[in-house]
């Protein structure tokens, strides 16, 4: 999960994922910070606004989404 303030991105902490998380803008959640944050070496003081997305960093492409992404890299290639 990523965190950024007024779009500056703060830091990442590694949470768990499951199938029905959302991912990517869907996921994105505004909040204010109820007490002081620490996320790696960057702090959130509290009473800030911040907001945070879910990206998924590793992993495998399920189904069709891997022929989508095989038929856009040739149609990339045909063009140049």
């Amino acid at each position: 999960m990523d965190y950024f303030v007024e779009s500056r991105y703060i830091g990442t902490i590694d949470c768990e994922w499951h199938a029905n998380l959302p991912l990517g803008n869907e996921s994105r959640a505004y909040k204010i910070a109820q007490q002081n944050m620490t996320i790696g070496k960057r702090r959130i003081p509290a009473g800030t606004k911040y907001w945070t997305i879910v990206n998924q960093i590793c992993g495998k492409y399920l189904g069709t989404h891997i022929q989508d992404i095989k038929r856009d890299i040739n149609q990339s290639y045909k063009k140049a």
